[in-house]
């Protein structure tokens, strides 16, 4: 069976399929097969600098060697933000294991947003140089911009704790909530679900084409006490939409467990270039659609203006499985060859 028969076999003559879900066993050859085919997992995206650090920190074997390792840092010149956010985040690690206050099981939301995710989280956006940080009960852009079409107030605001927001549109591309560990976080992650779906829509409208909007992943993410759970929507070609749960890390609440903190580092900076990456692919797609426009002297109804500021690179995309009628069109397939092309600088290791 093909990625794709995988799919429509589960999807079952509905729009929408939720992975996150249990799904029978039989199916499981056929879901890996299927999840490694659309890119669903979690990509490793680091430097090769980073992997090195990343690599010391997990064979680091006490609270002295991780030091050593911190201080190695800075001793450097000219770091690249990433590395500094590991070494901020490592020496906030010995902080919060010294306080023991991790093994608290009663930290509030509060006390967590404050002593945890600002420097664990937060620290790696915090000198993005396309998106800044919306903290605490958010209202979320995605919903504004689809709201402009929604005369009857059918669409509801949600007001959500992590916002990261691209400077030139003022959309979201990311977005995260949190629950302390003693409480349910099921609602927090329905409402991720819906803010996803929301991101595929406005990206849908502004593209005018399911074929461009499976280019992209919708992504949100569940803190639930120390874990962080990354979540996924795509949707597909013939316009069904699939979500999915793309990995999830805990941090640990003592020492000692240094493997566990490199991973977790190696997923926040992996996050952190999908989003970029993400973000790229959608502003080249649009760039393709307005060069179009202008050679055709046609214009399109649209809430959202660009300018195209993402850098053209050279990685390969192939999720063009089941090609619907619109790739006849000049420009689809002027923005799927570029949107095939979007990858990061050379030096990262995938």
């Amino acid at each position: 069976m093909t990625p794709h028969e995988i799919l429509t076999l589960l999807f079952k003559n509905k729009k929408y399929l939720n992975l996150t879900k249990s799904i029978g066993k039989r199916y499981q050859p056929y879901i890996n097969t299927a999840r490694a085919y659309y890119k669903l997992d979690q990509d490793t995206l680091i430097t090769s600098e980073e992997r090195r650090v990343l690599i010391n920190i997990s064979y680091a074997k006490s609270d002295d060697q991780l030091k050593t390792i911190i201080k190695d840092l800075y001793m450097q010149d000219d770091l690249s933000e990433n590395i500094n956010y590991i070494r901020a985040a490592c020496q906030h690690l010995l902080d919060l294991w010294r306080s023991k206050r991790l093994n608290d099981h009663g930290n509030n939301e509060g006390w967590l947003r404050s002593n945890v995710y600002s420097m664990l989280w937060d620290r790696a956006f915090l000198f993005h140089d396309q998106f800044y940080i919306k903290r605490a009960e958010c209202q979320s852009a995605v919903i504004k911009f689809l709201q402009l079409d929604d005369p009857d107030g059918d669409l509801v605001q949600q007001k959500i704790d992590f916002i990261l927001r691209n400077s030139n549109d003022e959309s979201d591309y990311l977005s995260t909530e949190e629950k302390p560990g003693d409480k349910s976080e099921n609602d927090d992650v329905c409402k991720g679900r819906q803010v996803q779906r929301h991101m595929l829509d406005l990206w849908n409208k502004w593209l005018g084409s399911p074929l461009l909007t499976s280019q992209l992943e919708a992504i949100t993410y569940q803190w639930h006490g120390s874990s962080l759970h990354v979540f996924g929507t795509k949707m597909l070609s013939d316009q069904k939409v699939v979500s999915y749960k793309k990995s999830n890390v805990t941090i640990s609440n003592t020492s000692d467990h240094f493997a566990d903190v490199a991973y977790f580092l190696l997923i926040v900076i992996s996050i952190k270039r999908s989003v970029t990456l993400n973000y790229m692919k959608l502003t080249t797609m649009l760039a393709a659609i307005n060069r179009h426009s202008i050679a055709s002297l046609e214009i399109r109804s649209s809430n959202q203006a660009y300018h195209d500021d993402s850098a053209p690179s050279s990685q390969s995309s192939n999720d063009n499985d089941n090609i619907p009628i619109d790739l006849d069109l000049p420009y689809i397939k002027d923005a799927i060859e570029m949107c095939s092309t979007i990858t990061h600088q050379k030096n990262v290791v995938y």
